[in-house]
């Protein structure tokens, strides 16, 4: 089976569903399925960009098309790749401000349906509209409903063939609007390396702060608005480890309102732990990161978290996963690596997600 996909970027690095679909079309061309990638939107490019990526020993062919070309551009150049390449199927990987600024996709459709064609289309929504479950203002709220409107007229356009998301909160969205999507747990955007001395590294990465008998718990990327700081402090207050024994690190792409709240997190336990950041890390220095933690943390809520592919890089990783994001029903805030409710036990890899994508692909045709 041939897939192409569809993205925003293709920059190792850029962002995580950019690196989650590289790393499943590697995975796949390794299977035997040869596949190649679109980034549609790609802001890290200044020019149409034909090339071959050397992804975890497999060479991925990709087209990047730079945001500022004109969309009719981009159409063509995809459209004509596509003819060359001459795929089985069209996977397009889905978030709504991938393609947007606002997220608004209405003629996003009309788009996709001139570069698609006739071929059968599979849609991974890795987001679908803005949707929490917890109080939100007026103008967010209008425009997840602009949003969702978006997606309804691009599901009736387009008619995919087979759909899946990684959440069961989406996959019962998206029933409301009539359509049934698969479970496909994420995978995580950072492969595993090895044969380091993860611990060496870090120690060197903080200088003085890490000691040999230290405790490490790091975010990773950006921390959201959700963070629920009095339950961090309580999970901390849990591990009873002094202050001087006690490392919160904060690592990946991050400014603005995340710097905000890691200085207040300083605020609130500057009793309890020692800070760190360690500022933007390669793909090799991530996966180090990872692996000479104690715990993951995130800041989205535990029945969002995964959603992210830094959470499920972590789970890869061996990592228990804290999640203090408020959470917006009762579930538990703080999972381990396994009996994560909505998703298969232990972590997800790479080789189940193109497993589980051509399962699907294969029922699809029949």
């Amino acid at each position: 089976m041939k897939i192409a996909f569809l993205c925003r970027n293709l920059e190792r690095g850029g962002d995580g569903v950019g690196d989650y679909t590289r790393r499943l079309a590697a995975e796949l061309i390794r299977q035997g399925h040869p596949s190649g990638a679109v980034g549609l939107n790609d802001s890290h490019v200044s020019q149409v960009v034909y090339e071959s990526q050397e992804i975890e020993g497999a060479t991925v062919p990709v087209l990047r098309l730079p945001e500022t070309m004109p969309w009719s551009e981009r159409t063509s150049a995809t459209r004509k790749w596509l003819d060359t390449f001459n795929p089985d199927w069209v996977s397009l990987q889905y978030v709504p401000f991938a393609f947007h600024p606002k997220g608004l996709t209405y003629e996003f459709a009309d788009t996709l349906s001139s570069i698609i064609g006739t071929r059968p289309l599979h849609w991974m929504f890795h987001e679908l509209w803005v949707l929490w479950n917890f109080p939100l203002a007026l103008r967010k709220r209008l425009l997840g409903q602009a949003q969702k409107y978006c997606v309804r007229r691009c599901l009736r356009k387009l008619k995919p063939r087979a759909l899946a998301t990684q959440l069961p909160i989406y996959r019962a969205e998206l029933r409301k609007l009539g359509v049934h999507a698969e479970i496909h747990p994420l995978h995580g955007n950072i492969p595993v390396y090895k044969n380091v001395d993860a611990d060496q590294w870090l120690t060197k990465q903080c200088a003085s702060l890490k000691k040999p008998d230290t405790l490490t718990a790091g975010f990773f990327g950006n921390i959201l608005s959700t963070l629920d700081a009095s339950f961090l402090t309580s999970q901390i207050a849990k591990l009873k480890v002094p202050r001087e024994r006690m490392l919160l690190l904060l690592a990946g792409r991050v400014g603005g309102e995340s710097d905000r709240h890691w200085q207040f997190l300083e605020q609130e336990l500057q009793g309890s732990a020692r800070f760190h950041k360690l500022g933007e890390l390669d793909e090799r220095e991530a996966s180090y990161y990872f692996s000479s933690l104690d715990y993951g943390i995130t800041s989205y809520p535990p029945e969002l978290m995964l959603k992210s592919g830094s959470v499920a890089a972590m789970r890869e990783h061996g990592l228990t996963v804290i999640a203090c994001g408020a959470p917006t029903k009762s579930s538990a805030n703080a999972i381990k690596s396994k009996g994560l409710s909505g998703c298969a036990d232990g972590p997800w890899t790479v080789n189940q997600s193109a497993s589980l994508l051509l399962e699907q692909l294969e029922k699809a045709k029949l």
